[in-house]
């Protein structure tokens, strides 16, 4: 009977973004084939996501939550982005057809998300793709995968453990970097949208990022209580701008917007 229900709720919320045919082409590739990256549509967007975790809440609402982000941009042009936490490359994609002139730095260590990420940034130019983890060390970092839903991934395990499913989490090495060093590697002065969403890691990313907030616009941090450093986390971020905003409330914590003076509010 629950799977019964499931199954309505699921086709009521796909309906709520695409049309009837474009809900039954979903359910094809997530039930029948079992597609590891399954291509949806987003009203009039054709996009791509990880067949993993809760997939189908992800297409509704995780799309929603991470559009709802860029149109709350009142800049009048944004000449560099960082998407730290790129996952599928979502906010990259919508930043990207609002501002199509923006140089855009992807960061995702994942590598089961980056075929995901190439899949949905395709169509764009000016789009540079890192697989990085941004920390406070530049080199090599541990770094947590939940096969079970890779919207969790991250650099701290007890971040990650709270959404495994059995041994669904295997700890893997990635590439690491700084932005501190990255802006000067790459001989970037300023960034107008820094976007950050690492599942618990906000504190190691700033510890390394002195610089580069600086010379930020709008820095845009999903702060929430996987961060063990939360309160650390926001004295910085407060330290360092003069006013913030939350646009969407996650579960424990919130998307917050923080502008500095080059800002917009």
């Amino acid at each position: 009977m629950k799977k019964i229900i499931y199954m309505f709720r699921d086709m009521a919320w796909l309906l709520e973004i695409m049309n009837f045919r474009d809900m039954l082409h979903v359910l094809y590739q997530l039930k029948i084939i079992k597609k590891n990256i399954v291509k949806y549509k987003y009203f009039n967007h054709e996009l791509f996501i990880s067949n993993d975790g809760p997939v189908i809440y992800h297409m509704v609402f995780s799309t929603r939550k991470i559009k709802n982000l860029v149109d709350n941009i009142e800049l009048e042009n944004v000449n560099v982005c960082f998407d730290v936490g790129a996952n599928s490359g979502l906010f990259t994609y919508f930043l990207k057809n609002k501002y199509p002139d923006t140089e855009v730095h992807c960061f995702e260590p994942s590598p089961g998300l980056i075929e995901c990420i190439e899949l949905n940034l395709k169509p764009f130019k000016n789009v540079f793709i890192r697989k990085q983890a941004i920390c406070d060390v530049s080199g090599s970092a541990n770094f947590y995968v939940n096969t079970a839903s890779q919207q969790t991934n991250s650099l701290i395990a007890d971040s990650v453990t709270p959404f495994c499913e059995g041994n669904s989490m295997h700890k893997i090495s990635v590439d690491s970097n700084t932005l501190d060093q990255y802006c000067a590697q790459n001989d970037i002065e300023s960034v107008d949208v820094l976007k950050v969403d690492i599942q618990g890691a906000e504190k190691a990313l700033l510890d390394g990022a002195t610089d580069t907030l600086v010379n930020t616009s709008i820095s845009i941090f999903e702060i929430t209580f996987l961060d063990v450093a939360i309160f650390e986390t926001l004295e910085i971020l407060l330290n360092n701008y003069n006013k913030y905003k939350v646009v969407n409330e996650v579960k424990a914590g919130a998307d917050i917007f923080f502008y500095n003076k080059r800002g917009s509010t």
